[in-house]
């Protein structure tokens, strides 16, 4: 194959007056690409350029050359198969965030045609798995480390959802929305919200699964695993500790001191960031450059809104309203940390 794909070469060039110089020829397959480098990969130092004409090239498939110094065919090869790839990784990013949006715009419609805040937390953990293997299929590359990522994703989803949907079952309402699910336009924007949070927060997974070649399973792979874990444990058993707590009606109007959140105001956070930085560390042996710059803005976005925006400060300011002048919160206040579950003074 090599030598017949030779003699055409040479043959093409004679027709043309070049003598034995290589040129791009179009009539030359992609399938054939890789024989194509083998048999002329040289650098081209120069190139005597000579006039060529359109009919010429018409007849002959061939393409003007390169005038751009020192180049070589692996070169083109390399600089197309980029292209391509993040042409794929450009297609799985735009591709989740219409989808991400169009599920969120279509919980609004339904919510606020039935002025209900219940469907709110619901279809965002169904956002965050249709995304996931919505961006998984869409390559079909199916490496070790997309499959696992995107399980892990969707295994948090699974496990946050259900506890949300159980809550807003048991609560009936949701106090974040109270004003909001009657006013569609406030409350479009609060939809729309959930989208970007959704979007930004896999971002690392549709980054991952928008590539198709994968270097194998490596020891930050199984730290990044170990991360996610141990942030879905403690998330999972801060949430069922609070879980509980609620449920039992000798503790109305009281606020949780024990289990985990004896040492932390907000185990559950710490918990989630966690989880992200986990999901973050698992992409990052796949990605390159930018890449792993866009990926990072998950975990950062997540420790943002969590740490000084939705999260965290809003949380306090009720707290400090509703038990600000209790002196048994402000003891518990003083011995606990507002992020980290272990005792003060032990780090």
């Amino acid at each position: 194959m090599n030598h017949s794909f030779s003699n055409l070469f040479q043959n093409v060039y004679k027709s043309v007056g070049f003598s034995q110089r290589p040129l791009i020829v179009s009539a030359v397959q992609r399938s054939h690409s890789s024989s194509i480098i083998e048999r002329f990969n040289q650098p081209i130092s120069s190139l005597n350029y000579t006039r060529i004409s359109k009919r010429q090239r018409k007849n002959n498939k061939i393409y003007s050359p390169l005038r751009i110094g020192k180049t070589s065919p692996t070169f083109s090869v390399q600089t197309s198969a980029m292209f391509g790839m993040e042409n794929v990784m450009a297609q799985t990013l735009l591709g989740t965030l219409v989808v991400d949006m169009g599920i969120q715009w279509f919980g609004w419609a339904l919510a606020a045609l039935l002025k209900t805040e219940k469907f709110y937390d619901l279809f965002g953990s169904l956002t965050f798995i249709a995304l996931s293997l919505q961006s998984l299929l869409s390559n079909e590359s199916f490496a070790s480390r997309q499959v696992i990522l995107t399980s892990m994703v969707i295994c948090w989803a699974v496990r946050l959802g259900s506890y949300l949907v159980a809550r807003i079952t048991r609560d009936g309402s949701d106090k974040r929305f109270e004003e909001a699910k009657s006013k569609p336009a406030t409350f479009f924007v609060y939809w729309s919200l959930q989208g970007v949070w959704v979007w930004l927060t896999a971002l690392p997974l549709f980054l991952l699964n928008g590539i198709s070649n994968h270097p194998a399973l490596t020891a930050v792979d199984f730290i990044g695993m170990a991360v996610w874990a141990v942030g879905l444990f403690f998330e999972t058993v801060a949430d069922g500790q609070k879980w509980v707590f609620k449920s039992d009606p000798k503790n109305d109007g009281r606020f949780i001191q024990t289990g985990l959140w004896k040492y932390s105001r907000h185990p559950n956070y710490f918990g989630e960031i966690l989880v992200w930085w986990g999901v973050f560390i698992t992409s990052v042996t796949s990605l390159t450059g930018w890449q792993i710059a866009v990926a990072a803005a998950s975990p950062i976005f997540v420790m943002t809104l969590l740490l000084y925006v939705s999260g965290v400060p809003l949380l306090e300011a009720s707290a400090d309203k509703r038990w600000g002048n209790d002196l048994e919160y402000q003891e518990y206040k003083s011995k606990s940390r507002v992020l980290l579950p272990i005792p003060r003074g032990s780090i």
